[in-house]
Formats: structure tokens, sequence, C-alpha cells
């Protein structure tokens, strides 16, 4: 344990660092989810029969994805260590760091994360990552650039051009009576893709917008439980939006493009085995509405915005395996 010294606000505090060893891990992530026949048809699958698939409410879906991480948790986050049963001693200064990869049926990623936590109730973060995606599809690319001319993304090779972002992000955490906790978060980021000009649209993965800034901020209210199973349940409200619709071409202006998506998730967390959990979540949302709202959703960005609707996007459980 070592003895630092810092200066806040002039005044000097001595703090206590725990030099926890980094710890390697790997994990396999199941993720299972539904989406509504009505979303599936927009996509533009040259497959999909769209008459049929609008009339089916849900349609489930399954992919894995195997993760590899490098890091060093906070000590109040340390819940593999040897003392881990114990009461974590409080401290006013710690740090964590995580070097993740990740790779699935749908893309491929790598992140680096840096943390301080001023007490563990705030935590100040720094990150980036970048990533590339598969592409199956030539009526649906998952890797392309916008084509405004033929209202679809122009197909590019798999992993031959790469989206990126660097952010900041602050949390605030709040314990409250009766095992409840309320954080509230904001994230500053900035997005780009190696292959789109200022102004161009780009696709990447499940990733879709241009080259700029953005923002997201939320809100979770949520009650611990001490059973068995079950460990967790949670309400969380958030917002996200580009900070200027200067970030886009002109000819996008009808789509209202600093449009703001708000999303309410209820979510359940369970403790199956020491190495196995499910996260249970139903992500409802509020989108753009366009003049013509039956149009594929390549066709979107030159629709005409004609207000907003709430509907449930999916429900997705999370089968999470430290391996």
């Amino acid at each position: 344990m070592k003895k630092l010294t810092v200066l806040i606000s002039a005044l000097v505090f001595s703090i206590s660092v725990v030099s926890a060893k980094p710890q390697f891990s790997m994990s396999l992530d199941v993720i299972g989810l539904t989406i509504s026949g009505d979303d599936l048809a927009k996509e533009g699958y040259s497959w999909a029969d769209k008459d049929w698939l609008e009339q089916v409410p849900l349609i489930p879906l399954a992919m894995p994805a195997l993760t590899l991480c490098y890091g060093q948790p906070a000590p109040h986050n340390n819940h593999e260590a040897e003392n881990a049963e114990k009461e974590p001693e409080f401290q006013l200064f710690s740090t964590e760091f995580f070097i993740t990869s990740t790779i699935s049926l749908l893309d491929a990623r790598a992140n680096c994360e840096v943390s301080i936590y001023l007490t563990p109730m705030l935590q100040l973060t720094a990150s980036s990552g970048i990533h590339s995606a598969w592409n199956y599809s030539s009526s649906n690319p998952s890797l392309g650039l916008y084509n405004p001319a033929e209202a679809e993304y122009d197909k590019l090779t798999s992993f031959s051009e790469f989206a990126y972002n660097f952010a900041g992000k602050a949390t605030v955490t709040i314990p409250l009576p009766q095992a409840f906790i309320l954080q509230g978060s904001y994230e500053h980021e900035y997005v780009a893709f190696t292959g789109a000009d200022d102004k161009e649209l780009w696709k990447c993965g499940e990733s879709t917008g241009v080259n700029g800034w953005k923002y997201q901020t939320s809100v979770m209210i949520g009650k611990m439980f001490d059973c068995p199973k079950l460990k967790m349940l949670g309400l969380v409200g958030s917002a996200e939006a580009w900070y200027s619709d200067s970030y886009f071409d002109k000819r996008y202006k009808d789509y209202n493009p600093d449009f703001v998506e708000f999303s309410i998730i209820p979510m359940a967390q369970f403790e199956l085995t020491k190495k196995q959990s499910l996260m249970v979540q139903a992500l409802v949302s509020r989108d753009r509405k366009f003049e013509n709202d039956d149009c594929d959703k390549a066709e979107q960005p030159l629709q005409v915005y004609d207000g907003t609707k709430w509907g449930l996007k999916t429900i997705m459980a999370i089968w999470h395996i430290d391996l």
C-alpha cells in the first residue's frame, strides 16, 4: 500500500492506493434478443418477404460474442481479490484500467478505458475504441458509405475501413437507504470513420452516423438484492444526440439530424453461478417519425421528419460466462 499526497482546493489529503495486480480474463456472452417483423422488413434484405414479415410481432435472434480483457479494477470493484468477501476499504482516490477486444458474428472491436475514482461515488473515465464489421449481405451491408442518389449504403469489403471513437465520461453513484442506488452519467464522444469525409454518412456494424461530436446522458435507479439468484432490479432513462446538425450535409436537413433519442430500459440481473450471470432487459425508445414512415431504414436520411413515436424496440437477455 502506497501513500500519495494530493492538493485539492488548497487542502492536502493523505490518501492510500491499493496497487492491485493487473488481471487477464476471457468471457463468452450469448446474446438473445427479439426484433419486430416490421423492423426486420425495413432492413432491406433482398431475401426477406416484406409483406409476411410485417405481420410477425416478434422474431427471436441469438448471437455469441467472445471477449478478452486485460485490466486492473479499482479496489472497490475487485470482486476477484482474495479478500473479496471483506468490506472494501474506503478510499478517496483510486484508479482502474481495462483493455478489451471482442469478436462476434457482426463485428470485431478493441477498446481502452482508464478511470479515476474520487471516492467510489464519482468516476471520471477516458476511453477510446476502434471497430469494423463483417459484410455478409449486398442488399443490407454492415460496412458501407451512404449513396444518396440510390438511397442505400454502398458495400465495402469486410474490415477494409474502421470506425473509431474518443470519449470522456463522468458518473456519479449515490447509495440510498434500503439498498437502493441512484446513478447519473454524462458522456462526451467523438466518432469517425476512416473511409468517410466530413458530412458523409457511414455504417459500421450497428453504428451509423457521421464524423462529429455527440453526447449521451443517463439516470438509473436500482435496487440491490442479497438473494441466491436475483442481484439487481433497475430502471434506466437515457438521451442521446449529435451536438449539431452541421455535421451532416444540407441534403439531410429534413431528416432532423440532431434529433434527441430517448430510451427507457427496465432490467434485472441474476447470478446463476460464480462464473455465470444473466441480464434481462427491455428497450422502449422514442424515435423519428416520417411523412413516409413505411420506407426502408436506408431511405430514412432522405425522408421528411414528421414528429416522434414511442415503441418497444427489443427484449434482450445476455448470458455472461467467465471462461
